[in-house]
């Protein structure tokens, strides 16, 4: 598959539109967050020397062992990295005895004008794999109708953490975004994003996938001059721009 030249077409935010209103009620646990966790792993690409030139996360969407992520976290790795070869893309979710389980990754699918891109699994079937518990596929939501404010979880990898994070996402408007010369409208969440987070799922409560982290929202003037900006809101992709890809693609 050939990727697109242009990894960093600029992104600029022209206009948001912000629903805020009393807080939400709390998250309703009708699905168990050890299922969630059987989708959700960690993506690593690997330099050659074996060190991580970038971390995210990602999801399982199909039976046949893709998954779906944020194609920032490959691109950056790609600017860091201009010679990958001997390097890797892997995943990685840590198994009942403590240790990652890692599997190799390879892209089937990926449209930088949404920051996404899907990965296949090398090996979904091996017994260390399957020691891990294996994979639960994440439905993706309907948000065409999605009434704001709306209650979500974000579900990703910190760092070196052994098992993600789970936290609680308001979808509280939505923004129109200018990628190269092209709007492309964006859910706005807020919460935490912590390293790591990028590509994880912003679930409802029936565990449906309703979009993906992609990044903060930057303010124009940062607080402090050697910090990020961060303005605490967070770009979310619209599960519909994921479903597009994967039909293109054919998943099961």
């Amino acid at each position: 598959m050939k990727l697109l030249q242009r990894i960093h077409p600029p992104v600029t935010v022209v206009a948001l539109f912000v629903s805020i209103c009393a807080p939400l009620t709390s998250f309703c646990q009708s699905v168990a967050q050890a299922d969630i966790e059987k989708s959700v792993l960690q993506v690593v690409v690997k330099r050659p020397d074996g060190a991580f030139a970038s971390q995210g996360t990602a999801f399982c969407v199909s039976d046949d062992g893709l998954l779906a992520s944020v194609f920032h976290v490959y691109a950056g790795a790609v600017k860091a990295v201009s010679d990958l070869r001997g390097g890797a893309i892997c995943a990685r979710r840590t198994a009942r005895n403590g240790k990652w389980v890692v599997v190799g990754l390879d892209i089937v699918g990926a449209d930088p004008k949404f920051d996404l891109i899907v990965y296949r699994m090398k090996d979904t079937k091996s017994e260390t794999w399957m020691g891990v518990g294996g994979l639960r596929t994440l439905p993706l939501a309907n948000t065409a109708t999605l009434t704001l404010p709306y209650g979500a979880k974000m579900v990703g990898y910190f760092g070196d953490d052994a098992f993600p994070v789970h936290l609680r996402s308001d979808i509280v408007g939505t923004a129109s975004v200018i990628v190269g010369s092209d709007p492309v409208e964006e859910f706005l969440v807020s919460g935490l994003l912590l390293p790591g987070h990028s590509g994880s799922p912003v679930v409802n409560d029936a565990g449906a996938v309703v979009g993906l982290v992609s990044s903060i929202v930057p303010v124009n003037i940062p607080l402090n001059p050697s910090q990020p900006m961060h303005s605490g809101l967070v770009r979310v992709v619209k599960a519909e721009h994921l479903k597009k890809i994967l039909s293109d693609i054919g998943s099961k």
